[in-house]
């Protein structure tokens, strides 16, 4: 599963992975809002997302 979304993620525009990691993160503080959970899986990836997109790994 993580490598499918990492594989999606290199194929977005710049932009575009800031709107992906942006919505992945709102989707988490939903989901903590809603049923009181907190999914460190989706922290994790969004955060390492949107650390790799500020940096530009994976850009060529």
């Amino acid at each position: 599963m993580i490598h499918a979304i990492i594989e999606y993620w290199a194929d977005l525009s710049r932009p575009s992975k800031y709107g992906f990691c942006l919505g992945a993160l709102a989707l988490n503080v939903a989901l903590v809002l809603v049923t009181d959970r907190v999914w460190f899986f989706g922290w994790a990836v969004s955060g390492v997302l949107l650390l790799c997109t500020f940096l530009k790994i994976g850009e060529d």
